[in-house]
């Protein structure tokens, strides 16, 4: 998992950079629906295999990290031009990349407990059926609805 999250915030941390600096820069029309399509396709991934169990997941991640980065590197161009550069850039890095160490230990503590009360319910099984097919799945509709939403064919 560690490496995982290592793959994506290099990936993340290079286009933000790359972004936000005005070197590279993709129209929010494009980047903002393809980011909302990773979601949905990690979120599949998580329904059809088991965690680790495909060879091309880092390369997804590292894709998707650059993805999300671009994102989020193009919307904060315009901010950081009005800021001392690196100052702003090492402080939009270093939160982002708190906010993912914060989202990891949160769920890793919810998927602990999950584990936890199913192998004390003699049902260390059901972890998958139960948890996480459910929560990808709830996580793959969101994605999707927010996909639908950014290529206009829902209001928000």
């Amino acid at each position: 998992m560690l490496l995982q999250v290592s793959t994506f915030t290099l990936a993340h941390t290079l286009t933000l950079t790359l972004a936000a600096t005005g070197l590279v820069s993709v129209s929010g029309e494009i980047v903002e629906p393809l980011i909302a399509v990773s979601i949905v396709v990690l979120a599949i991934e998580a329904i059809l295999f088991r965690q680790g169990r495909s060879a091309w997941r880092l390369p997804v991640i590292f894709a998707f990290g650059l993805l999300h980065g671009l994102g989020f590197g193009s919307q904060m161009a315009g901010a950081l031009q009005t800021a001392d550069m690196s100052a702003g850039l090492v402080g939009i890095t270093v939160g982002v990349e708190l906010g993912h160490l914060l989202v990891l230990v949160a769920t890793g503590l919810v998927s602990f407990v999950v584990q936890l009360g199913l192998k004390s319910a003699r049902s260390p099984n059901l972890y998958r059926p139960a948890f996480v097919i459910p929560v990808a799945s709830i996580i793959a509709l969101v994605g999707l609805y927010w996909t639908l939403e950014r290529v206009g064919l829902l209001k928000a």
